[in-house]
């Protein structure tokens, strides 16, 4: 048994018999404020009511809602060498600060010193 799903997000499964059997539909919701929906981890989104959903839930590819692509991975949204990029700027950043503060505390010590003699 294996089942897929078409583009308009029905559930199609295939029995080891040959015969197939058409099951369920994934629905999408579209809503006014997305910002209002609450991440609550692993792609799951709660606050639901306060996101203004927009009527019933409808097919893929209705109502602006996009469509469902089925076989394929979703790609990350996060460009992982650029972040690695950032990360060190920020690392030689904050380690050039570190060092300008060292000096200058040395340069400053040195001054006490030869104001003392």
């Amino acid at each position: 048994m294996n089942y897929s799903f078409s583009s308009n997000g029905t559930l199609t499964i295939n029995l080891s018999d040959g015969t197939s059997i058409t099951g369920g539909q994934v629905l999408l919701q579209n809503v006014t404020s997305p910002e209002a929906l609450q991440q609550a981890g692993q792609n799951l989104y709660t606050n639901m009511s306060n996101a203004g959903p927009l009527a019933a839930a409808v097919a893929p590819g209705n109502s602006g809602t996009g469509s469902l692509v089925a076989g394929s991975l979703e790609e990350s949204n996060v460009d992982l060498a650029s972040q690695f990029s950032q990360l060190i700027v920020a690392q030689r950043g904050f380690q050039a600060g570190s060092q300008i503060i060292t000096t200058s505390d040395e340069v400053l010590q040195d001054v006490v010193n030869l104001k003392r003699s």
